[in-house]
């Protein structure tokens, strides 16, 4: 009987995983409240609706491209980086009317290599903050290769408090591995300066490597704990078809056995509780002291610059990837591509999808952001499936993410990643301005 309960319990959590992963499926579609696939198109106008937003800023250049890496850059030239500053101030003049009057609650720059021209982010920051002013947590990333105390400085002048760095690795034969630019030494310095320097800091690493095993997985967790970061974020290296490297070391679909990517979470979740790290989302630990770092756990934000995407609550979109055909755009418009307008369902759906990776899903801030709903009236029979599973705990103010429940959004993450983004991200990348991408 025990046998049998959990083999059906296997097959519940593999047919909740593939549901949740096929946009095309009648289910999916049922779920979320659409009954056509999920499109996006060039001729949607979107919407902004009277909420506050986070802000996005990305920048997409590079001096060296990292053969792995699946997001929309470029290698940096000068010419080229004072072209698509002078577009993002643009696009920031169509913004100012549509976002008056709106409260912005985050500010986070990513890329490509954010420091790459440091002047050129430091005049763009400081712009922006003007443009907005307020109190609002800033935040940047950085590559270990572009973050010298000078780089630091400067970011603490326009109000950086948070920094993530791409460490990845502190095995030097990793590292070259999967192309980065830089060497274990070059990222503890990197981490050390960041701390010296007032901010808090995110480590971001990467298991299931090429040639990486537990035993230099467990190093590099020690090492960088030891160091004093004040978050520590893990994930897998992922296989996009479109970069020029992909991981095909383990296995045929470029993925890792299912036990080695288990085993390295736990690896990670047993070194950061060893140090008093409690989890703040499926795979980022952080001190308990410390204001959990994250990049995507915005319910709304909008997002500037060439690849940039948004989300409104009514609409998503995203700007167009090339650099040029950004800066040609919004000499008269928005440099928007793509648009896809999100039913109410969906958007609660996507506030559900981010509550579970970010650990909790709160009842009272269900009902704050859609309109007095009950949480438990709307996913009810879903919320418990999944915390008869064993992935969900209940209290009186909703629902916790389990350790058990966190490998397995954990899953859909990789899998979201692998899909979603290969799809929408693999179009625009070879057409500035795609008609339509079906997910």
């Amino acid at each position: 009987m025990c046998i049998l309960r959990t083999y059906m319990a296997q097959q519940l959590r593999d047919h909740i995983f593939k549901m949740s992963m096929d946009f095309k499926s009648a289910a999916f579609q049922a779920l979320a409240g659409v009954s056509t696939p999920l499109r996006l198109t060039w001729d949607t106008v979107p919407s902004w609706g009277t909420s506050d937003f986070g802000l996005y800023l990305h920048v997409p250049f590079c001096r060296v491209l990292c053969p792995f890496c699946p997001y929309n850059r470029v290698r940096y030239s000068a010419e080229l980086y004072t072209l698509f500053e002078s577009a993002v101030y643009r696009e920031l003049d169509h913004y100012l009317p549509i976002l008056a009057g709106r409260r912005i609650n985050s500010f986070y720059i990513g890329g490509g290599t954010p420091t790459v021209d440091p002047g050129g982010l430091v005049r763009l920051i400081a712009h922006i903050k003007a443009v907005f002013p307020g109190e609002y947590p800033t935040a940047v990333e950085l590559s270990p290769a572009a973050s010298d105390t000078h780089v630091l400085s400067e970011l603490r002048k326009v109000g950086v408090g948070q920094v993530s760095i791409g460490v990845q690795s502190l095995f030097d034969g990793e590292l070259r591995k999967i192309g980065r630019n830089h060497d274990a030494v070059a990222a503890q310095e990197a981490l050390r300066n960041c701390l010296q320097a007032g901010f808090t800091v995110n480590a971001d690493l990467m298991f299931a490597l090429p040639n990486q095993n537990d035993d230099s997985w467990c190093r590099t967790l020690d090492d960088v704990l030891q160091i004093g970061v004040h978050e520590i974020s893990t994930y897998p290296m992922f296989s996009f078809s479109y970069t020029k490297q992909n991981p095909k070391s383990f296995s045929k679909s470029g993925r890792a056995p299912e036990k080695v990517l288990r085993r390295r979470l736990e690896i990670a979740r047993h070194a950061a509780e060893r140090e008093g790290f409690v989890r703040s989302t499926v795979w980022s630990w952080t001190r308990p002291e410390a204001v959990p770092f994250s990049s995507v756990t915005r319910h709304r934000y909008i997002g500037l610059g060439p690849g940039a995407a948004s989300m409104t609550g009514s609409s998503f979109y995203i700007n167009t990837f090339s650099i040029l055909d950004y800066a040609g755009a919004v000499a008269s418009r928005l440099p928007i591509a793509l648009t896809m307008h999100v039913p109410p369902r969906l958007s609660r759906i996507y506030w559900l999808y981010w509550s579970f990776y970010a650990l909790a899903v709160s009842r009272g801030e269900f009902t704050a952001k859609f309109g007095g709903m009950n949480l438990d009236r709307e996913f009810g029979v879903f919320l418990g499936v999944m915390r008869r599973l064993g992935w969900l705990s209940e209290d009186t103010e909703g629902y916790r993410v389990t350790n058990a429940g966190a490998y397995w959004i954990h899953r859909l993450q990789n899998a979201y990643s692998l899909r979603y983004l290969e799809r929408l991200w693999s179009a625009c990348l070879y057409e500035p301005w795609p008609k339509e991408v079906c997910l």
